[in-house]
């Protein structure tokens, strides 16, 4: 173990000076090579020059922060932070809560500053309404990463997430095929929530620059409750019958889609969804949503928690902190969802 940690760590300092890191799930490499003729470096070496030797890990704790914590989205993120922990030898755990609620959303966080950890990850509900207890752990000198949805304007280190933007975009490429540039298209979103927001004006400027028949003709705020994404749906489309499609920016809003189509018997409607919800990846599998777009969630929870290690034992000195680390995407639909839906059912299985 001590010889990946040293390695990973050499590592991270040139992802570090530039400020942002690869999207792709860290590898654990033990081996490296200095240039022909000169002596190898041993790792340890490397890390003790790099970066310093952190004394005792094992007294430390690190501790991730989430809404819907049964989710398999949040085991998913939660997976890659214990395996992180467990690299670098500290300990981990996941303060979550299941109800459908903001305070209590929040009240996890304070749970989790009382428990006096050395560094908090949070996986943000609300950009706003997480400002002032992000603040209240930073000001206690409790650092704090946020995951996934990000929350800009508290003190909080980095975002370890997806370019928003860009994975909006992305959607606007692939639905504009599917539609042969010319429809409408239904958006659900959240208002409110940071990467929501993000994704759908990186959909809405795609279409726009390049598939200009393609119009978006409602945009509906919805909650985390399917029954209220499938009932705003189903009213969407009486009140607009020619719409072709729904851009869903968050996970399991496919979900909610696809029944409020139902609802109304619109089968020939194009879905595009976000994340891998396992209900979500069914509908791919049966046809009735066209693809997702799944984040990088073991890599959210992976470098977030070797970033509060970094930033509680000053490994980077006066070097700034990135404040900004990319998790990156993948793209599921039918080629691949019976993967998904394997290692999805593996991981449900294992939480219980």
């Amino acid at each position: 173990m001590k010889k990946i940690v040293s390695v990973v760590m050499a590592a991270v300092m040139v992802c570090m000076s530039a400020a942002g890191c690869s999207g792709q799930k860290p590898a654990e490499t033990g081996s490296s090579q200095t240039a022909a003729g000169s002596e190898s470096a041993s790792p340890e070496g490397m890390a003790g020059a790099a970066l310093g030797s952190v004394e005792h890990p094992e007294e430390q704790t690190y501790l991730w922060c989430s809404y819907e914590s049964t989710d398999d989205f949040m085991l998913m993120v939660y997976e890659g932070f214990e395996d992180c922990g467990k690299m670098l030898g500290v300990k981990t755990a996941h303060v979550g809560s299941s109800q459908n609620d903001l305070t209590e959303y929040i009240n996890t966080v304070e749970r989790a500053i009382s428990m006096e950890p050395d560094g908090i990850a949070v996986h943000v509900f609300n950009a706003d309404a997480y400002v002032d207890v992000i603040n209240k752990a930073m000001d206690g000198g409790i650092p704090v990463i946020t995951t996934g949805p990000d929350s800009p304007a508290s003190k909080r280190i980095c975002n370890v997430g997806v370019e928003n933007y860009e994975a909006g975009a992305f959607g606007a490429e692939r639905l504009g095929e599917a539609l042969n540039g010319t429809g409408k298209v239904l958006v659900l979103t959240r208002a409110g929530q940071n990467n929501s927001e993000l994704r759908v004006q990186g959909f809405k400027e795609t279409l726009a620059e390049k598939y200009p028949d393609i119009e978006v003709i409602s945009e509906v705020s919805v909650t985390a409750e399917i029954a209220d994404q499938a009932s705003k749906t189903a009213a969407a489309l009486t009140a607009n019958p020619d719409v072709d499609a729904v851009f869903c920016s968050l996970g399991i809003q496919a979900v909610g889609a696809s029944q409020g189509c139902d609802q109304v018997g619109r089968s020939d409607i194009v879905v595009f969804g976000f994340d891998r919800n396992p209900a979500q990846l069914e509908l791919v599998k049966q046809g009735k949503v066209m693809g997702s777009i799944a984040q990088g969630c073991y890599n959210m929870g992976w470098w977030a928690c070797l970033g509060l290690y970094i930033e509680h034992n000053n490994l980077l000195g006066d070097r700034n902190f990135p404040t900004f680390i990319s998790a990156g995407v993948s793209y599921i639909d039918q080629s691949n969802v019976d993967k998904e839906i394997e290692e999805s059912n593996a991981r449900i299985a294992g939480a219980k």
